[in-house]
C-alpha cells in the first residue's frame, strides 16, 4: 500500500489518481469503502447542503427527475428519494455511474427503493444529453476530473431545458487536509479511504478554481444564475440555474 500523501502545492490542483479510480476491487471491499465515506458524511453532515438546496428547488412542483452524476453506492440517491417522499413530490431519481461494480452495489442497497434506478452512462456522451432531468446533482464527483472533463459535463448539463444543476464537493486546503488524516484514524477508516480521501482534497477546489469555471460558463451562457457558497464540513455548494 502506498504511503498516505502529502501537501506539496495547496495552490494547485493534484492531478495524482485516487486508488479507486485506478485499481479493481471486489465488490466487499468497494462496499465498506463507500460505507465509510457514508459515515464520515452522516457525522459531519456533508450531504446536507444538497439536501437544503433540492428542497428549495423543488417546492412548488409535482413531479421532478433529478439524476446523480457519479452515484457510487447511491447513498445520495437514497437521501434524496427520502426527502422527496417526506415532502410528497413524485418523482424519479436516476443514478448514473460508469463502474459496473459499483451500480451493482447501488442497486443491491436501493431494492426497497421504488423510484430510484442506476444506470451505466457515460457523462460525456449524447445519451447524458438527453436524460431531460430536472435537477442534476454532483456530489464529491467533480474532483474526480480535469478541469477540460468538467468544462465538457458542465455544457453537458446544460443541453436540459431550463435545468438546475447543484455540485457539492471538497475545499482545497491545508487545514482541510489535516483535519481529515485526523478523522481517517479517529473513524479507524479503511487505509484507502485515507489515502483517497487527502488525495480527494488535493484534488478538490479553491473559490478562485470554481469561480474561473463560472466565469467561463456564464460568458458562453449569459443567461445562467450561478451561485457559489462554502458549507460545513469543507465543502463548496455550486449552483446553477439554466433559466
Amino acid at each position: 500500500m502506498r504511503k498516505l500523501p502529502k501537501i506539496e502545492d495547496i495552490n494547485q490542483r493534484s492531478q495524482e489518481l485516487e486508488i479507486l479510480d485506478e485499481t479493481s476491487f471486489s465488490l466487499d471491499v468497494i462496499d465498506e469503502i463507500y460505507e465509510n465515506i457514508n459515515r464520515v458524511n452522516k457525522w459531519l453532515g456533508g450531504d446536507a447542503a444538497t439536501l437544503s438546496a433540492i428542497k428549495k428547488e423543488v417546492q412548488g412542483r409535482s413531479h421532478v427527475k433529478i439524476v446523480d452524476i457519479g452515484s457510487g453506492g447511491g447513498g445520495m440517491c437514497r437521501k434524496v428519494s427520502n426527502l422527496l417522499t417526506k415532502m410528497n413530490v413524485s418523482h424519479q431519481v436516476v443514478g448514473i455511474d460508469i463502474s459496473n461494480e459499483s451500480l451493482q452495489i447501488a442497486r443491491n442497497r436501493s431494492a426497497d427503493y421504488p423510484y430510484v434506478k442506476f444506470e451505466k452512462i457515460d457523462i460525456f456522451g449524447e445519451e447524458f444529453q438527453k436524460m431531460e432531468a430536472d435537477i442534476i446533482i454532483s456530489t464529491l464527483t467533480f474532483h474526480h476530473l480535469s478541469d477540460n472533463q468538467i468544462t465538457d459535463v458542465l455544457e453537458n448539463c446544460l443541453f436540459n431545458k431550463e435545468v438546475v444543476v447543484i455540485i457539492n464537493d471538497l475545499h482545497r486546503s491545508k487545514l482541510a487536509f489535516y483535519l481529515f488524516r485526523l478523522i481517517s484514524y479517529v473513524f479507524s477508516l479503511h487505509i484507502i479511504n485515507r489515502y483517497d480521501g487527502l488525495i480527494s482534497i488535493l484534488r478538490s477546489f479553491t473559490r478562485s478554481d470554481l469561480q474561473t469555471f463560472e466565469t467561463k460558463l456564464t460568458h458562453k451562457h449569459p443567461a445562467l444564475v450561478s451561485d457559489i457558497s462554502w458549507k460545513w464540513a469543507f465543502r463548496w455548494l455550486w449552483i446553477i440555474k439554466k433559466v
